[in-house]
C-alpha cells in the first residue's frame, strides 16, 4: 500500500496548495495504485454530487418542548 494515499483526498477536492499539488501529480506518474485511487474518489465525488436530496420534514424530533 502506497503511504500518499491519504493526501489524494485534498488534491482531489482542490484544498492542496500548489508545491503539494505538483507533487502528488508527480507521484500519480509513477504510482499506478494512487492513480486508481484517484479515479476512484474521482468517481465518488461526481455520484455525491450528482444526488439530489429532496427537501422533506426533519427527522429529529426533540423529547421535551424547548424553553
Amino acid at each position: 500500500m502506497c503511504d500518499e494515499r491519504e493526501r489524494l483526498i485534498g488534491y482531489v477536492y482542490d484544498e492542496c496548495e500548489p508545491a503539494e499539488r505538483r507533487a502528488i501529480e508527480s507521484h500519480l506518474e509513477e504510482c499506478d495504485e494512487c492513480r486508481g485511487e484517484i479515479g476512484a474518489l474521482r468517481s465518488v465525488r461526481q455520484d455525491l454530487l450528482a444526488w439530489a436530496v429532496r427537501p422533506h420534514e426533519a427527522v429529529w424530533r426533540p423529547f421535551a418542548p424547548a424553553p
